[in-house]
């Protein structure tokens, strides 16, 4: 059966993630590697590069808040690792590209921060302060009602966990802002309708795996806060790209569902988030050894 390729919709439902994700800079992570990719890529048309350094300029004017000026210099850097990423891998497969342009900015974000720790830690303490200040105007509506101090004590959990896997989180919106900005640069500057594969595809190197145990390692085994840290948002990050694989594996066991489907599926999903989740993540995981859509794939009836 032939597959169809990430139309509207998909490319929706990226840039949706990108902003749940990114905390709020959703439009940095998505415009900025596009310009690179405009300026940089062919066909470079000069309408094309007007357009990629008109964005550019336009996304790095100056600003005083340092969450926006990382949001920019993370994007940048992002985008720069997927240009060479695109250099020297072949084809046109987009996840290879976009886990190691982010894995390299990471890397590279990590230099940095070695070399300026005390940057970094204005950073971090500059993130929490933001989450929590976000939760505030909740927290006070709930404090006054009975009963609400245990979601009042749970919101500011929630603010904490989120500021511990901010990096995690900068790394998921990163991977799928970048994948929206691939998406557009294939339509608008190639004119291909085959930039991104359906979910029902998601797949990566099953090497992955050791970044999973890497971050259980580094949590499990007392090295520190800071290794505790990495161990945590590498645990996230992976978890989440196998709980996606997880979900390409189910659409591919129970079919192409409909809109009713989907939409009772959404509701699930948000009511029971952790466990769904974690169901998504096993099956991902266990992927690895099973390959389960290739042992699926022949006992499908053939389309007519």
């Amino acid at each position: 059966m032939a597959s169809k390729a990430t139309g509207w919709a998909g490319a929706i439902g990226l840039a949706v993630v990108t902003g749940f994700f990114s905390v709020g800079y959703a439009g940095l992570l998505i415009l900025l590697p596009l310009s690179l990719m405009l300026i940089s890529l062919p066909p470079r048309r000069p309408a094309m590069i007007i357009l990629g350094l008109l964005g550019a300029a336009l996304l790095l004017r100056g600003s005083a808040d340092p969450l926006t000026d990382f949001a920019r210099g993370w994007a940048l850097i992002v985008g720069a690792w997927f240009l060479v990423s695109h250099a020297v891998i072949g084809g046109d497969r987009f996840l290879d590209r976009g886990l190691i342009a982010v894995a390299s900015a990471a890397v590279t974000v990590t230099a940095a921060a070695l070399v300026m720790p005390e940057s970094f830690a204005q950073l971090d303490a500059t993130v929490r302060l933001r989450l929590t200040a976000g939760y505030e105007p909740y927290l006070s509506m709930l404090s006054e009602r009975e009963g609400g101090a245990v979601l009042v004590e749970a919101m500011r959990q929630g603010a904490q966990v989120q500021a511990l896997l901010f990096p995690a989180l900068v790394a998921i919106s990163s991977l799928s802002g970048l994948a929206v900005a691939w998406w557009v640069y294939r339509r608008v500057a190639l004119r291909r309708r085959d930039a991104l594969r359906p979910l029902a595809e998601f797949r990566f190197a099953d090497e992955l795996v050791w970044l999973l145990i890497a971050g259980l390692l580094l949590v499990l085994i007392p090295l520190g806060e800071v290794a505790s840290r990495a161990g945590s948002n590498l645990l996230a990050f992976t978890a989440t790209l196998y709980a996606l694989r997880g979900v390409g594996v189910l659409l591919v066991v129970a079919g192409m569902p409909g809109p009713i489907v989907l939409a009772l599926a959404f509701v699930i999903g948000v009511l029971l988030y952790p466990l769904v989740m974690a169901a998504a993540f096993v099956i991902g995981l266990s992927d690895i050894w099973f390959d389960i859509r290739r042992r699926w794939a022949p006992a499908r009836p053939p389309d007519n």
